[in-house]
């Protein structure tokens, strides 16, 4: 991670918002254009397919090779939603997210390397979570750009279970 040269500013549309990240303060990120919003689901839905969340939540389905490795992937699923979103006004990661190809393996490759650096970048876990936390609502609404207090309504209930 490195200081900008020149602060980056910041839009003033629904797609950019903030979110105060623990000792590291506020933070600015942006919902990206749909191209990559495509390839983030891409890449988590192949994490999640096949997979039964409740009884991965209950325990019921050890931690074996497969399931070690879906845990990974989602991880760096979610390293790149990460990456993608980033707009800090005063700090970009050094990562390049060109420099890793479309196709999930290379989505995952970045979110992985995207991860590394905030981990390098002194990022805690519960950094990471919280950032996780402030951009997954956008990432939903992101993929399924409506306005109806209904679907709101159960987003947020999918979010806080």
């Amino acid at each position: 991670m490195r200081r900008r040269a020149t602060p980056l500013a910041s839009g003033h549309t629904a797609k950019w918002f903030s979110a105060t990240i623990g000792e590291h303060g506020e933070h600015v990120f942006r919902v990206p254009r749909w191209a990559v919003m495509s390839e983030l689901m891409a890449v988590l839905n192949l994490t999640h397919s096949g997979r039964d969340p409740e009884a991965l939540r209950a325990g019921a389905i050890g931690f074996d090779a497969d399931t070690t490795t879906e845990v990974r992937a989602s991880m760096d699923a979610t390293g790149a939603a990460i990456g993608a979103f980033w707009r800090h006004p005063l700090l970009e990661l050094v990562v390049d997210r060109q420099s890793f190809d479309s196709t999930p393996s290379g989505v995952r490759r970045y979110g992985d390397a995207v991860l590394d650096e905030l981990d390098d970048s002194g990022y805690s876990e519960a950094d990471v979570a919280e950032i996780i936390e402030a951009i997954t609502p956008r990432l939903i609404s992101g993929l399924f750009p409506v306005d109806d207090p209904e679907v709101s309504r159960r987003a947020a209930t999918f979010l806080d279970s």
